[in-house]
């Protein structure tokens, strides 16, 4: 699944705004989740491209020697190439804006009841290192008047049966 880059999701999100000064957005960057990308993904993870979804379940397995300190360090540094977009988001948008996750990550963190290292996100794992995420409000002038409208309803099956699949791989059904 191709992943969007900080700046080009910053530039679509500031796009929908103009396109749709009165609804809500919801924008999701995909970093500091991986792929990594950075001085120490550089150095020892795949490629930016070549990294798979299964990329945990690698460094889980043993397949990738990656210690969990170096995960943290790509993590961060995953994190500081996102958070300038962000900045720059929260500047150029009138109103309201929060900024959150959809969930948190396991770096090395050991889960219970067995208190084995574990990575990424996985469905049905409710521990505090997933489910607590940040909660950020930022105010820039006035708030915009959100107008509400009929849903669309002439929707093709092939357009239900696509965003079905895209909620699926997000993890919302």
């Amino acid at each position: 699944m191709p992943r969007p880059r900080p700046e080009v999701l910053t530039e679509k999100a500031l796009d929908a705004a103009e396109e749709y000064p009165n609804k809500r957005l919801a924008v999701h960057y995909i970093p500091p989740h991986h792929p990594f990308k950075g001085p120490t993904a550089d150095e020892h993870f795949p490629s930016y491209e070549d990294q798979s979804d299964a990329l945990f379940e690698r460094i889980q397995r043993g397949d990738l020697d990656i210690d969990d300190e170096t995960l943290r360090q790509a993590y961060v540094e995953n994190l500081e190439w996102v958070l300038p977009e962000v900045e720059r988001l929260l500047s150029e948008l009138d109103g309201k804006t929060v900024v959150t996750a959809d969930h948190g990550e396991l770096l090395g963190d050991r889960t219970a009841p067995v208190p084995v290292r574990d990575y990424g996100h996985h469905v049905g794992l409710y521990v505090d290192q997933l489910v607590e995420v940040p909660w950020y409000e930022s105010t820039n002038g006035s708030r915009r008047r959100i107008v509400p409208e009929e849903p669309d309803t002439d929707v093709t099956d092939v357009e239900k049966e696509s965003v079905e699949q895209r909620l699926e791989e997000l993890g919302y059904r």
